[in-house]
């Protein structure tokens, strides 16, 4: 026959009253410091001891400490990934732009390679210096008024749109 488990109860400590304040909301620990008055309104007796106020304190500064810092976490994960992402699409670019170039060169020195190969095949003489013609700067001819004579005949401006 087994034997009977020992109650837990006899041996439990009476719970102290910082187990009590850490259980309960703060509402709830400011009502268990107050007491009903007698006459019928609701007066504190006492106030909540200097190093409950401290704690209650504490707590609401380390919760907007913690809120502002998971913010300030959230923002700056926000702003890394959206970096990462315009690093990304700039660097796209930047390839593409290389590749580009590359193909613009090699076209480029297709067209020269397939000149001179032309120039060679055929009989054309190569552009030098010295074998090139100055060719002198005309002066520029004196421009005549023109007179307006009785003989010219006058045009009509005439409008005809455009749909007919």
């Amino acid at each position: 026959m087994p034997l009977p488990k020992p109650s837990l109860a006899r041996h439990r400590r009476p719970a102290s009253p910082m187990l009590a304040a850490q259980k309960l909301p703060s509402a709830a620990l400011h009502q268990q410091w107050r007491t009903a008055d007698p006459l019928g309104g609701d007066r504190a007796l006492t106030e909540l001891p200097a190093w409950l106020q401290r704690l209650l304190w504490l707590k609401q500064i380390t919760t907007v400490s913690a809120i502002l810092a998971c913010l300030t976490v959230l923002g700056l994960y926000s702003w890394t990934v959206y970096t990462q992402q315009r690093w990304s699409k700039q660097y796209q670019t930047l390839e593409q732009m290389r590749v580009n170039e590359r193909q613009f060169l090699l076209t480029q020195e297709s067209i020269s390679n397939s000149l001179r190969d032309a120039a060679s095949r055929s009989n054309m003489v190569p552009l030098v210096p010295e074998r090139m013609l100055e060719v002198p700067i005309a002066s520029p001819l004196p421009v005549e008024p023109k007179v307006a004579t009785a003989n010219q005949p006058t045009i009509e401006n005439t409008f005809y749109p455009v749909g007919y």
